[in-house]
Parts: structure tokens; sequence; C-alpha cells
């Protein structure tokens, strides 16, 4: 053998060696990986819970309905005369914005013709008058004749009849008379309730009849709102109007589309018999008082929409929380001394803004109350709150 193959068998073994070492290098490494995932595979894993965030939830001490309405005059009717004539006398004030006093003149119709209807009825009573003691002496003295036979029955029958006849005669005249009377007052055409004009018609020298509206005008002594609440509110405003009666006051404010800008006081007038069948509310009245009076200016309007505020009261503890809180507008979740959800429930009553008051039987003063929406929800699933998990991480 030469020394060149000795030499080239030589390397042939070391690069055998290599290799093998390096096979056994490998199969330590993957059989250290496979012991080490098998321990790790052993290891219990840690849970990972929900994170959440919690709010709080603030105790409500008085409750209050708000709504929105038409501000309404108790009465809005049409000046129509009873009588036929010509107009001879305007007040200044029968223009759109004018007001008057109950009773004021507000126009009158020529008088003279229905002047003299009444001195005729007078006449004619008077006349009807003087012909039934006519009638009546007539009467007895036939009625002694009678009792002495010195006169014919039928003579003592012709003077009763006579006499009933005056007796109606004079019941006429005595109507006439009335309707005389009344007809000349209606020449005068009052305000029937202290009034603002809305709109007229009528003017000096016009001819008016019965069933023409000459003006049109509303009651400024009293306006009422009616607005629809929700058979909740109603038990709540029906449960707080038992309790404080009379002195239970509605406050009246300016909407957002109001011309109006004073601020009112109103009462609780009463309560509708029947739920509205489109809206499913109840109807209930405010009445408010001297609405449009003069005191008040150009500062209320008739017919404007406004914001109604009305003191109600609720059974149970009320609270107000984010809406976020409240799921299904029927509970709320809080969590037990374990991080465990818990179910509540809740009856809302009432949205402002962001928050929702609500009815409920359990105590939440000291409560946390779940605000996160998770994918699964249910009684005793254990949660983590996001800030705690901060402050561990820190």
């Amino acid at each position: 053998m030469s020394t060149s193959d000795t030499a080239g068998g030589g390397k042939r073994w070391l690069l055998i060696g290599a290799i093998a070492l390096g096979v056994g290098i490998a199969i330590n490494v993957i059989a250290g990986e496979i012991a080490k995932a098998r321990d790790n595979a052993r290891e219990p894993r840690e849970e990972t819970l929900p994170l959440i965030e919690t709010v709080s939830a603030t105790k409500v001490e008085s409750l209050t309905v708000v709504e929105e309405g038409f501000l309404r005059p108790r009465a809005v009717i049409d000046v129509v005369p009873e009588i036929s004539g010509k107009v001879v006398e305007v007040s200044p004030k029968l223009e759109p914005g004018g007001s008057f006093e109950a009773g004021e003149l507000m126009f009158r119709i020529d008088p003279r013709t229905f002047e003299a209807d009444l001195q005729r009825a007078v006449a004619d009573l008077a006349a009807a008058e003087a012909e039934l003691e006519r009638s009546k002496a007539e009467a007895a003295r036939q009625q002694r004749l009678a009792e002495i036979g010195a006169t014919a029955e039928a003579r003592r029958q012709q003077s009763d009849a006579a006499l009933a006849s005056a007796k109606a005669r004079v019941g006429q005249s005595r109507a006439a008379l009335t309707m005389a009377r009344k007809r000349l007052d209606d020449t005068q055409v009052s305000a029937p309730f202290d009034a603002s004009v809305i709109s007229e018609t009528v003017a000096l020298g016009r001819f008016v009849q019965p069933g023409m509206a000459a003006a049109r005008i509303y009651d400024t002594g009293a306006a009422e709102i009616v607005v629809g609440l929700r058979p909740t509110d109603a038990d709540a405003v029906r449960r707080a109007s038992r309790r404080m009666g009379d002195s239970l006051k509605v406050q009246v404010t300016p909407g957002r589309a109001s011309a109006s800008t004073a601020t009112l006081t109103g009462n609780l007038k009463r309560f509708g018999t029947a739920v509205d069948e489109r809206s499913r509310t109840v109807p209930v009245v405010i009445e408010v008082p001297d609405a449009f009076s003069s005191d008040n200016g150009a500062s209320v309007f008739a017919n404007d929409y406004v914001t109604v505020e009305i003191p109600a009261e609720s059974e149970g503890l009320l609270f107000s929380a984010p809406l976020g809180s409240v799921r299904r507008e029927s509970f709320v979740w809080i969590l037990d001394a374990e991080q465990r959800l818990a179910k509540v429930d809740v009856t809302p009553l009432k949205r402002t803004g962001e928050e929702v008051i609500f009815r409920t039987t359990t105590d939440l003063t000291d409560e946390r109350l779940v605000l996160t929406a998770l994918t699964e929800e249910a009684e005793g699933i254990r949660v983590e709150i996001a800030s705690e998990q901060d402050e561990s991480g820190a």
C-alpha cells in the first residue's frame, strides 16, 4: 500500500467521525427540546380572563319626567253675532293682538230697530195686562150672577174663556218683551272672557248676520298643555300627585323651537282615562294659570312648543349610570367578591344624555357595574378589571 493511499484512508475516517459527531449532537439537541416540550405540557396553563371596564351607579334622590307639548289656550272661539244689522261702532282694540277684558265691548250693531221693537213689546204687554184685568173682573161678575141665577151658564163660560185667553196673551207678551230685550242687548257684542284677538273681519258700516264670524279670539285666562306619558312615567307622576296634592308644581320652559322666553309654573289638572292607541301613552293635562296675561307681555305665545318638567316618585331605589351598563333594557351586571358576573334586574325610567335613570330593588351604592360588552355574558363568569391588570403589570 502506498503512502498516498494511507493518507486518503485517514481523511475518510476523519470525515466519517465528524459526521457521526454532528449527528450525535443534533440528536441530543432534539431530544432535549422534546423533553422540554413534555415538561411544559405537564405544567398547568394560566387562565386568561376577559378584561372589562366598570362604572359606579349614582343614587338619585328625586325624579322628574320631562316631556314636550303645545301651550294651547283653554278656549279658542269665533265671535259670531246673533242678530243682523249694520256695524256702527268698533273698538280700536279689535285687531290682531288686541286684548279685551271679560264683558268689554268689541263692536256694536245699529240698535234703533231693536229699540223700537222693545218699545212695541212693552206696549203690547201693557195692553195685554189691562185686558187681563178686565177679563178677571168680568169673570168674577159672571160668577156672582150665576150663583143667584141672574145670568145664563153660557155667558159665564164665555167670560171664563175670555179670562184664559187674556192670561195666554200676557204670557206671550212677556216672552216677546224678553226676546226684544235680548235682541237689543245682542247689538252690543262683548268679550265673553279675558281675550286676545287672533283675527277679525268686522269693519265700521259692514252688515253682519248670524253665523258670520266677525273675529277669532282666545282665552288669556289660562293655558293647557297635553302631554303623553309612558305608563311607567304616568304611574310615577300619579304617585307623586297623590302624596303632594295641590303642592305639585309643573315647570314649563321654552323648548328648542319656542318663540316664548318666559318660564311658567303649572298645575297637574287631570289624567286621561284611556291609553292612546298609536303612541301607547297616557295623556296628562297641565293647566297654566294666567299664561297669557299682560304680566308676561310678549314673552309667551299661544300654541307654542314648550318643555314640561313634572315631579315624579318611583317605588324602589333609583340610580343613574351610563347607558352602556344596562343590558337589554332590563338588567345590569355587577361583580361579586370573586369578580364574577352577577345579574341585577332594573327598570329604565328616563334617559338624560349618555346616562339612564333606572329603578331597582338592589342597593347599588358600592357596587361595580360592568360597562364593557363581552362576547359571552353569563352569570358566574369570572372577569378581570382592566385598571387592576395595568396596576399589576406596572
